[in-house]
C-alpha cells in the first residue's frame, strides 16, 4: 500500500509540473484561454468533491479532440497537454481498484521505460543549461515549441508519451468505469461533427479557410492527419449505433468513405475501404464475430466491397459530371493522377533512412522521436551509411512515415518487440471480451486497434498528439478489460513475461548509458561531440523563410543558436504584433546567462531592430538566445498559421 501510495504521489507530481509548464504557454495566449483554461483546471479540481463530473470532462476532451489536428510542437498542442495532465491529475485522486499486473500492463510500462530511457542519449547539459539561463516559463516555451529536427523536441515528445501513459493508466484503475467509456463516446460524437464540417468547408470556403489547398483537412492542417483520426475513431460509432440506428451508422459511413476520397490521401483509401468492409461483414453477423460462418462473411465482404466502390464511383462521378475545381484545378482529374502515380511515393526512401538511422544503435534505438534529428546529423557525416545510401537532395521529413519504423529507429528493438506484444495483447483480449459478451465496445476497439496499426503502415501516429492520445484512449479500455478478464494464465509465466520485461528495460538502460549523449555514435564517426557537430544545433526556431524580403528565421520566444564567425555579432529582429503601439514587444538576447543586448520594438521603431552581441561577451561556437516579453499567434488575427511566434531574426549562425 505505501508503495502504491508514494508511486501515486510522484505521479501526480510529475503531472502537476506538466500542468504548470503547459499552464505558463496557455497564459501567452490571451484573457480568452487563459479563462478557458482557469475554467478546466478547476473543473479537474472539482472532481475530487463531484466524482461524476470526471466523466463529462472525459466526454468533452474525447469530443473535442478534433480540434487538436496539428503537430506537437504547434500552440494546439500544448493547449491539449494541459487539459490532459491536469485531468489524468484528477483522475489519479478518483478511488481506484485493484489493478492486476497482467500481460498489457506489463508490456504497456515496458514499453514505455525503454522509449524514456532514450533521454540518456540528449544532450542533457544543454537542456539543463537552457533551464539555469531562461527560467522556467521561457524553457518551457523553447523545450515544447521546438520543431522536430531538434534536439529538445524529443525531450518534449519522451515527456508526452510519460503523461499520455499516466492518463491511460488513471483511467484504467478507476472504481467506475463510466469515465472511460465516456471518453470513447465522447470521441464517437466528435466524428460526424469533423466529417460535416470538413465536407461543408471543402466545398463552401473553397480553401480559403482550414483547407489544404485543394484537399479535404476539416479541423486539421493535414488530410493525412485527419483520414488517420477517422480510420481510427469511426468504430466507436458502434457506441451510439443501437441508439441512432443501423441507417445512421451506414450513412455517416458512406459520408467517412466520400470525405476519405477527398482527402486523396492514397493509405486513407486503402485502410478506410477495409474498415468498411470489415464493418459491413460484422453487421452480417449482428455485430457478433463469433456468429459469423464462411457464407456470411463472403456475403458481407462483397456487400463492402460493393458499397466501397459505389460511394467511391459515385464521389468520382459527381466530381468529373459537375466539374468542379479548387483553385482553378479539377477535382476529378487530381483523382485519376493519384490513382495513375499511386506508387510514385518518396516513402521507400524515407522508410530507409528510419531503418538506417535505426541501425546505428539497433538494441535500444537512437531515442524516442529523434529520427529527424539524427537525419540532419548523419546526412552531414559522409561516412555515415545514411549519407551512403540516401541521396543528398532527396527530402527531408520530421517522421519516417511508418509507426513500426519510427518506433524502431527510437526504441530499436527492444521497443519494437515490447510494442508489438502490446498490440498483440491489446487485441487478443478484445477477443476474448468480443467471445464472450459480443458487446459493441470491444468490437469497435478491436477494429480501432486494426485501424491504427494497419494505417502505421503509411504514417508515424505518433507524431500527432491527438491520434496518439485516441491510442491511450484505446489502451485504456484494454488495460480494464485485462484487469476483468484475467491476465498470465498461470504464476509460471507471469514470472516469466515479468523477467522478460524487466531484462528489456535493464539492456535497453545499458546501452543508452554506454551510449550517453551520443558517444558512442560520435566515436563510430571521429565526432569531438554528436551534439555539437554538423547542422541540427538549433532550438526553438523555424526553418529560413521569407519575411520582408529578408530570408530568417522565426523565434518561438525562446530559441538557441550557436554562434558562426568572430566577433562582434549583428542581428535583425523584428515582429508583425498587430497591437505593438498599445503594448510594446521586449526582445532580449543572452550569452552565457546574461543579457548582452535589448530592444524595444514598438510603433516607432518600424517594428524591427537591430542588435549587436560585442566580442567580449562571447566566443565562435557559444551557444546563445533571444526571448521576448510576449509571443504572438497568427490564428488570431485570423492568419492561417498555427505557430506561436516570438519575433523573426537573421544573422550569424542563422
Amino acid at each position: 500500500m505505501r508503495r502504491n501510495t508514494f508511486t501515486t504521489s510522484l505521479a501526480a507530481a510529475f503531472l502537476a509540473v506538466n500542468a504548470a509548464l503547459s499552464g505558463f504557454l496557455l497564459w501567452d495566449m490571451g484573457p480568452r484561454v487563459r479563462l478557458a483554461a482557469l475554467l478546466w483546471a478547476a473543473a479537474c479540481a472539482a472532481c475530487v468533491r463531484w466524482r461524476s463530473l470526471a466523466g463529462y470532462l472525459t466526454a468533452a476532451l474525447g469530443a473535442g479532440l478534433i480540434f487538436f489536428g496539428y503537430q506537437s510542437y504547434s500552440a494546439h498542442a500544448q493547449v491539449l497537454h494541459f487539459l490532459v495532465s491536469c485531468l489524468a491529475l484528477a483522475l489519479l485522486a478518483q478511488p481506484a481498484s485493484n489493478v492486476s499486473w497482467g500481460p498489457l500492463r506489463v508490456w504497456t510500462a515496458a514499453f514505455a521505460a525503454v522509449m524514456l530511457c532514450g533521454v540518456l542519449t540528449l544532450p542533457l547539459g544543454e537542456l539543463a543549461r537552457a533551464f539555469i539561463d531562461f527560467g522556467p516559463k521561457d524553457w518551457a516555451r523553447l523545450v515544447f515549441y521546438s520543431t522536430a529536427d531538434s534536439s529538445f523536441y524529443a525531450f518534449a515528445a519522451m515527456d508526452r508519451l510519460a503523461v499520455y501513459t499516466l492518463f491511460a493508466w488513471a483511467l484504467s484503475r478507476l472504481e467506475d468505469a463510466g469515465p472511460q467509456t465516456a471518453l470513447l463516446r465522447g470521441v464517437a460524437a466528435g466524428i460526424p461533427a469533423a466529417l460535416v464540417f470538413g465536407l461543408a468547408e471543402f466545398f463552401l470556403a473553397k480553401g480559403r479557410a482550414f483547407a489544404m489547398s485543394d484537399r479535404l483537412t476539416s479541423l486539421f492542417l493535414n488530410p493525412g492527419w485527419f483520414a488517420e483520426y477517422v480510420c481510427v475513431g469511426f468504430p466507436f460509432l458502434l457506441l451510439l449505433g443501437r441508439k441512432w440506428g443501423r441507417f445512421v451508422l451506414y450513412g455517416l459511413l458512406a459520408l467517412a468513405l466520400a470525405a476519405m476520397v477527398l482527402t486523396m490521401a492514397r493509405a486513407a483509401w486503402l485502410v478506410s475501404g477495409l474498415l468498411a468492409v470489415a464493418l459491413i461483414v460484422a453487421d452480417t453477423g449482428r455485430f457478433d464475430l463469433f456468429a459469423l460462418h464462411y457464407k456470411r462473411m463472403l456475403r458481407g465482404a462483397l456487400l463492402g466491397v460493393a458499397v466501397v466502390g459505389v460511394v467511391a464511383a459515385g464521389v468520382y462521378g459527381f466530381l468529373a459530371a459537375t466539374k468542379i475545381s479548387l483553385l482553378n484545378f479539377p477535382l476529378a482529374t487530381m483523382i485519376t493522377q493519384r490513382l495513375e502515380l499511386f506508387l510514385d511515393t518518396p516513402r521507400p526512401t524515407v522508410f530507409r533512412s528510419g531503418l538506417l538511422i535505426g541501425q546505428e544503435a539497433p538494441l535500444a534505438g537512437m531515442g524516442y522521436e529523434t529520427y529527424a534529428w539524427h537525419y540532419h546529423k548523419l546526412m552531414a557525416v559522409e561516412s555515415s551509411a545514411l549519407a551512403k545510401a540516401i541521396p543528398a537532395d532527396a527530402e527531408a521529413f520530421e517522421a519516417t512515415h511508418n509507426l513500426y519504423i519510427q518506433i524502431f529507429a527510437g526504441g530499436g528493438a527492444l521497443g519494437l518487440g515490447l510494442w508489438l506484444l502490446l498490440a498483440f495483447r491489446a487485441g487478443r483480449l478484445c477477443l476474448i471480451r468480443h467471445r464472450r459478451r459480443a458487446d459493441p465496445a470491444s468490437l469497435a476497439a478491436l477494429l480501432a486497434l486494426g485501424a491504427f496499426h494497419l494505417f502505421g503502415f503509411f504514417q508515424e501516429m505518433i507524431y500527432i498528439p491527438a491520434v496518439w492520445l485516441l491510442f491511450f484512449g484505446v489502451l485504456a479500455y484494454c488495460l480494464r478489460l485485462e484487469d476483468e478478464e484475467g491476465g498470465w494464465l498461470a504464476e509460471f509465466t507471469a514470472r516469466r513475461g515479468r523477467d522478460l520485461a524487466a531484462l528489456a528495460v535493464c539492456l535497453a538502460l545499458l546501452a543508452d548509458l554506454f551510449n550517453a549523449g551520443q558517444a558512442v555514435t560520435a566515436a563510430r564517426y571521429g565526432l569531438g561531440g554528436y551534439a555539437q557537430a554538423g547542422p541540427a544545433r538549433l532550438q526553438g526556431l523555424s526553418a529560413p523563410e521569407l519575411v520582408e524580403g529578408r530570408t530568417v528565421r522565426w523565434s518561438c520566444g525562446a530559441s538557441t543558436w550557436p554562434l558562426a564567425g568572430p566577433g562582434p555579432w549583428t542581428y535583425l529582429v523584428g515582429t508583425p504584433h498587430p497591437d505593438l503601439a498599445a503594448n510594446p514587444v521586449g526582445v532580449e538576447l543572452l550569452a552565457g546567462g546574461r543579457i548582452v543586448a535589448k530592444a524595444v520594438l514598438d510603433a516607432s521603431t518600424g517594428r524591427h531592430a537591430s542588435l549587436t552581441i560585442p566580442a567580449g561577451a562571447a566566443k565562435e561556437g557559444e551557444i546563445v538566445g533571444v526571448r521576448v516579453s510576449r509571443q504572438y499567434f497568427p490564428l488570431q488575427s485570423g492568419i492561417k498559421d498555427h505557430r506561436a511566434l516570438g519575433v523573426w531574426i537573421g544573422g550569424p549562425g542563422l
